[in-house]
């Protein structure tokens, strides 16, 4: 079985480290190897894929099959960040041939994955990649690189990593699994990490190393156990069946784990399944900036499954992350409805304070390069009146220092906004905020938040 993998070379040079590290990457091997294998000796009596528990009512799951011209096991899986027409898959995953495809998504008449469009083509060599791949706020491809235990970094238009960082000195056991970047409640920039081979869930600084690409500070094991985690995807609560902060984990022994999250966006709690059962060993999974739904890929199997119920308020797109400036977040409180609690609010913290601010909306979500940012709205575009940024500093006075990015905005979206603007029940908004740029640095001259999507309650 480790024989139709294809090419694995795991020499002192390759593994990053001296004979004894190729010995403990091996070890992890063998752990997934046999995880594996008994999931492919169930998969024969899984039929149909199934939901757990308190999610069953509200999502269901479909087998969208291969993606065409992807090669050997499946990685990690991304929407492309500046085409969100595009998925990105990890090929001949855990081979020393690893690479990012790239695959065109067919859409049906409401923006949900059905398919795939065309064959892939290549975009990058990513050596022994797994189930992590994700992007940093300078559009650096991070992905994880198993049995060897490295992060690589694939910058902008490069046809392979640039830098690839060994995670067994830095505290991750096992080998690495999955990898996402967050930003926590105070404004850090972190790096999240799984190891299948020892079913934890890690947290790690992730700051600019001066050259483009990332330097990662110690791993520190966080929370419960995962049993053998791949990739990780964040939810929010207002989603059907969420009331929580909730990371989903991929897990190799056939399904797909939800936590409880804290303010740091580590794991808490177990909640259950949220996929009880999946054919195949689940790894790579991605959120689709458009419709929310879950992407998931089936390692062994070759195939990509799309789960679909997500519904309510999300994020989605990205917003503005250059170095030195505020990066806008935005959110909600309250619930978009027209005839129940008017107190649907939007609201966008880390702004610079007292500037000039909008918010912007329409009825089609975009992802258009555009300020240094994402213009995460498509025309006809519709602008809320301009006003000026609070602060959150409850001390007063101006901003400085650490309170630079201390404004904060609030906008009502009432009863009467809905129905004068004729957006009525079961209407998607999408939604984003605008603030001017008072840096010293040179541009962007306009700072943007990522965007929101919202559908309008009875």
């Amino acid at each position: 079985m480790l024989e139709s993998r294809g090419p694995i070379r795991i020499s002192q040079k390759s593994a990053g480290g001296p004979p004894e590290n190729a010995m403990k990457t091996t070890a992890t091997w063998t752990f997934r190897l046999a995880a594996v294998s008994l999931v492919i000796g169930a998969a024969t009596s899984l039929r149909a894929q199934v939901m757990g528990g308190p999610w069953a009512a509200d999502y269901s799951i479909t087998n969208l099959g291969g993606a065409p011209g992807v090669p050997g096991y499946y990685g990690g899986l991304a929407f492309a960040r500046n085409d969100p027409t595009r998925l990105l898959v990890g090929g001949d995953a855990n081979t020393s041939i690893g690479a990012v495809y790239s695959v065109r998504v067919q859409r049906d008449a409401t923006g949900h994955v059905v398919g795939f469009d065309g064959s892939a083509v290549k975009l990058a060599d990513a050596p022994f990649i797994d189930g992590g791949l994700s992007y940093a706020p300078n559009g650096v491809l991070l992905y994880t690189a198993f049995p060897i235990n490295v992060l690589g970094q694939i910058p902008p238009g490069a046809s392979g990593p640039s830098k690839t960082v060994l995670l067994s000195g830095l505290g991750v056991g096992g080998s690495v699994g999955g990898c996402a970047v967050v930003s926590t409640s105070s404004g850090a920039t972190r790096l999240k990490l799984t190891s299948p081979g020892v079913s934890r869930w890690y947290d790690a600084p992730l700051t600019p190393d001066g050259l483009g690409t990332f330097n990662v500070g110690l791993a520190t094991p966080r929370g419960p156990s995962t049993p053998s985690a791949g990739s990780m995807v964040f939810v929010g609560p207002g989603q059907p069946g969420f009331a929580l902060d909730t990371a989903l984990v991929a897990s190799c022994n056939g399904f797909v784990g939800a936590y409880s999250l804290d303010a740091n966006r580590d794991v808490v709690a177990s909640l259950g399944s949220f996929v009880l059962s999946l054919a195949g060993c689940a790894d790579g999974m991605a959120l689709d900036p458009f419709t929310g739904d879950l992407l998931i890929g089936a390692w062994d199997l070759k195939r990509i499954y799309v789960v679909r119920g997500f519904a309510g308020l999300a994020r989605y797109c990205a917003g503005t992350s250059s170095v030195g400036d505020c990066a806008p977040s935005i959110g909600w409180s309250g619930t978009p409805t027209l005839t129940g609690a008017d107190d649907f609010v939007v609201r966008a913290t880390n702004l610079p304070p007292a500037q000039s601010a909008f918010e912007i909306w329409s009825l089609a979500p975009a992802q258009a390069p555009f300020y240094g940012a994402f213009l995460c709205v498509a025309p006809p575009l519709r602008r809320i009146p301009l006003v000026t940024s609070g602060t959150s500093n409850a001390s007063g006075g101006g901003p400085s220092g650490a309170n630079l990015c201390a404004g904060e905005l609030a906008r009502p979206w009432s009863h009467s906004f809905f129905t004068s603007n004729g957006l009525s029940a079961g209407t998607v908004v999408y939604t984003q905020v605008v603030v001017r740029n008072p840096s010293i640095f040179a541009p962007p001259s306009l700072l943007f938040s990522e965007g929101l999507r919202f559908t309008v309650s009875p």
